[in-house]
């Protein structure tokens, strides 16, 4: 799975990858606009991230030339916006087939959790991967979740936990196997020590397991998990 990203100098690359950094993802980044359009067919990507408070008046060129492309004709594209990025502009990326455009702070969850689904959505199935330690470390980790479609509670073993996600080995595997994969779980138990949080969890692969990533924690729970991973992990 290629990622394209049009982006400027500055911190925004490593900004993104923080979150992509979970997804199987080989990311291309170019600097220069007009290099991105040269190679845009050797590239073949499957995701674009245009960065439009660098190429203000560019970006619309290059949404409309990569949609006539045999390649970019269905490859979803983000434009992260500035402040000045107006609602005509947001009607024009609407006009342009864009699928998302997202604030250059990058610190919405809602917005992050935007940009992770329409990556996840072109990973093929089994391509997924999590980078987690081998274990859960030092730390008393424990996990319920509640089956989206049946509603069934699900016990079982967390064995392997990061800042990103967890796998998690449920004590009843066939109750779990209608659990559709990029499925988002909203009632969950997720221990942590002896704090219980409630993370959203997408479902992003399964073998004997099933790996989560945390897609968002309610309140201040994400700082309190990564502290008690800091010390545990």
């Amino acid at each position: 799975m290629k990622l394209m990203m049009v982006l400027g100098a500055g911190d925004i690359c490593s900004k993104l990858e923080e979150f992509l950094g979970p997804l199987a993802i080989e990311t291309i980044v170019y600097r220069h606009i007009q290099k991105a359009m040269d190679n845009i067919e050797e590239v073949n990507p499957d995701v674009i991230i245009i960065d439009t408070r660098v190429f203000p008046r560019h970006w619309k060129s290059f949404v409309q030339f990569i949609r006539k492309t045999g390649p970019g004709k269905q490859c979803p594209v983000i434009l992260i916006k500035g402040e000045n990025f107006s609602s005509i502009e947001q009607d024009k990326a609407v006009f342009l087939g864009v699928d998302a455009v997202v604030s250059g702070t990058l610190t919405d969850k809602g917005e992050i959790a935007t940009i992770q689904s329409i990556i996840n959505a072109v990973i093929p199935d089994g391509e997924h991967k999590l980078k987690m330690k081998n274990d859960a470390g030092s730390g008393r980790f424990d996990l319920l979740i509640t089956h989206p479609i049946t509603g069934v509670l699900l016990s079982g073993e967390v064995k392997t936990v990061s800042e990103e996600g967890l796998i998690f080995y449920p004590d009843h595997a066939s109750l779990a196997e209608t659990i559709p994969l990029h499925a988002e779980l909203y009632a969950c138990s997720f221990r942590a020590g002896d704090t219980i949080l409630s993370p959203v969890l997408r479902l992003v692969k399964r073998d004997t397991g099933l790996y989560f990533t945390f897609v968002s924690f309610p309140g201040n729970e994400q700082v309190i998990f990564n502290n008690y991973y800091a010390r545990t992990g």
